[in-house]
């Protein structure tokens, strides 16, 4: 544990280090997430050393999945024989809840945190915007995935004909998809591995499947109170155009 070796070395009275849920130790062995387990074998350590005094506090800030994984990241969309574009993945996309987070949005709560350490002293701190399953997150790409101002002149009609009294019949977000289809689907953990997916990812997203990122705890509410600038995965999706070059 050279990280926590050095804290002391550097006499740190505080300590704020990511975490994660320790999914190997919780599963008895099922799933095996190197990059969940080794940041929960960190936080164990640090707790161990604040037990001790060598810190006079530690808060575990835990970090949600990346909207940016999704949209732009390592996960890509497949163009459909039908023309839809589809995001595989080796469990029920529709049945796999995922707590998110806007990556530029981490560091703001995390800075507010540090200002006064010593009142969360102890605390893992769940950090995310929103819970969404993956089918959710296609379902909205999918209602952005037009050119941005072609949907903000479907957007204009929509909420017109709402103002006219139309609400019942017309949907601003109906004509915003421009003929563009983002589905996520479940395929078999052979295919994915045969897709390159690590062994890894695979017990990763069954972890979300069965128990959540966070393993069942909420999202902690100090992120909003922080933060009450933090974007949910569609206002994430209006501020950033770069991720529609995926369905180009």
């Amino acid at each position: 544990m050279a990280c926590c070796a050095l804290a002391i070395s550097t006499r740190l009275r505080a300590r704020v280090p990511s975490s994660l849920p320790d999914t190997e130790k919780l599963s008895n062995g099922q799933y095996k997430v190197d990059h969940f387990t080794g940041k929960a074998k960190v936080e164990e350590r640090i707790r161990e050393l604040r037990r001790q005094g060598r810190f006079e506090s530690a808060v575990f800030v835990r970090p949600a999945f990346y909207w940016q994984n999704i949209a732009g990241g390592y996960l890509k969309p497949i163009k459909q024989d039908d023309g839809s574009y589809a995001y595989l993945f080796p469990v029920d996309p529709a049945r796999t809840p995922v707590a998110g987070l806007d990556i530029t949005d981490f560091g703001p709560i995390v800075a507010k945190i540090m200002l006064d350490p010593k009142q969360y002293d102890g605390r893992d701190i769940n950090i995310a915007s929103e819970t969404l399953t993956f089918a959710q997150m296609a379902e909205i790409m999918a209602e952005g995935a037009s050119r941005p101002a072609a949907r903000a002149a479907c957007m204009h009609v929509g909420r017109a004909a709402n103002r006219a009294g139309m609400h019942r019949s017309i949907d601003p977000r109906a004509c915003a998809v421009s003929g563009k289809r983002v589905i996520a689907k479940e395929i078999s953990e052979d295919d994915a591995r045969r897709a390159g997916v690590s062994q890894e990812l695979i017990d990763m997203y069954k972890w979300f499947r069965d128990r959540g990122l966070y393993n069942g705890e909420p999202i902690d509410p100090l992120c909003k109170q922080f933060h009450p600038q933090m974007k949910d995965f569609r206002t994430f999706l209006r501020s950033n155009d770069d991720w529609r070059e995926l369905f180009a």
